[in-house]
């Protein structure tokens, strides 16, 4: 009880600043984005250390994924590729329309992460660009470049385990991590726009900032049968936000509650699950509502998933030593549901090792 209180009393001591996208995640888990990003119950894979240190706690083997790569690209970016390169070139207020609207984000990541019983840790390189330009009358927008490099660790315990006449486990867990962070998100004038080119998004690399930041979370498991198990899971990420020593864009704190359905049958496995995230932000609750399904088979895994009110939809095939994923997803870039989606497509790649 005495972590619980000293949870709620970090999350009641910190300042709350609502923020409309997800820029500044630092793990985005290529199976939690196809659910939809419902993932704080059911993790039970690397993604643990980022979602839910205490799902953790039911790891009974090792897992060891190496050179895992991550390539995330908005919609628009893809379809419109060669306007993208002339952003960056002699530009006048008229030749602006054709970027009003549209979403230019980018996003690319290198990923190592060793799981065994009870503990992980992962090592990450996160790089992501973003330009966006609103207002046709007077054009203003947003302009991003970021780096982020560091380490997570965790580790998960049962607090009340199961015994004869028990069918249910209590967990919980911690993470901590270590991260440099150059650069970030401002907004831009129209001044900056019409002299907008590729220096300012490399310039913004150069100095980076370190962050120490604190994750903690519980899990409940039940065993409703042989083959089904129910969960529920409570997650609070950067408690306090994770501030950088250069006065980089913070991992904005997040506190996540789920609740998930797991059934396995041999090679057969099935994964339901809920997330209603950002409890303590006063975001649209559409925007907070996160709903996943997954079917899994021996190398085959196909998700479908509600983010925020819209379809997201992946699949995963496991090849000896090679794990490959495609995830399509589309995220809420404003605080009201429905006012200014981003569609995007994420590819996923890595050698993996399981014990």
């Amino acid at each position: 009880m005495r972590i619980l209180f000293l949870w709620i009393a970090l999350w009641c001591g910190a300042e709350r600043e609502v923020l409309a996208d997800e820029f500044h995640s630092l793990f985005r888990s290529p199976r939690a984005q196809a659910m939809g990003n419902a993932f704080t119950a059911v993790a039970d894979d690397e993604g643990a250390i980022f979602y839910n240190a205490a799902n953790l706690a039911g790891n009974r083997g090792f897992g060891f994924k190496f050179a895992a790569l991550s390539l995330d690209l908005s919609n628009d970016l893809i379809s419109s590729y060669t306007n993208f390169q002339t952003l960056f070139g002699n530009i006048d207020i008229s030749s602006l329309n054709k970027f009003v609207g549209q979403h230019y984000y980018g996003r690319g990541g290198v990923y190592a992460s060793l799981i065994g019983p009870g503990f992980g840790i992962s090592a990450i390189y996160d790089l992501q660009v973003g330009v966006r330009l609103k207002n046709t009358a007077f054009p203003q927008g947003t302009l991003g470049a970021q780096r982020t490099y560091g380490t997570q660790f965790a580790f998960g315990i049962p607090l009340l385990g199961k015994g004869k006449k028990k069918s249910w486990d209590l967990r919980f867990g911690m993470a901590g991590k270590v991260l440099w962070r150059a650069g970030g998100y401002s907004g831009l004038t129209l001044t900056q726009i019409l002299t907008l080119d590729a220096s300012q998004l490399t310039n913004k690399l150069e100095n980076y900032g370190i962050g120490l930041g604190v994750d903690m979370g519980f899990q409940l498991v039940h065993d409703l049968s042989p083959l089904v198990t129910f969960l529920a899971g409570l997650s609070g990420t950067d408690l306090g936000d994770t501030s950088f020593t250069m006065g980089n864009d913070p991992q904005k704190s997040n506190v996540t509650a789920g609740v998930g359905l797991r059934y396995k049958a041999g090679d057969v496995k099935a994964l339901l699950s809920y997330d209603y995230a950002h409890l303590l932000d006063s975001w649209d609750w559409k925007n907070k509502s996160h709903l996943g399904l997954e079917l899994g088979f021996s190398l085959l895994k196909l998700e479908l998933g509600m983010n925020q009110t819209y379809v997201s939809y992946g699949a995963g095939l496991s090849l000896f030593l090679v794990s490959l994923m495609y995830v399509h997803y589309t995220e809420e870039q404003s605080g009201i549901s429905g006012t200014d989606p981003e569609g995007r497509t994420l590819a996923y790649a890595a050698v993996k090792f399981d014990l």
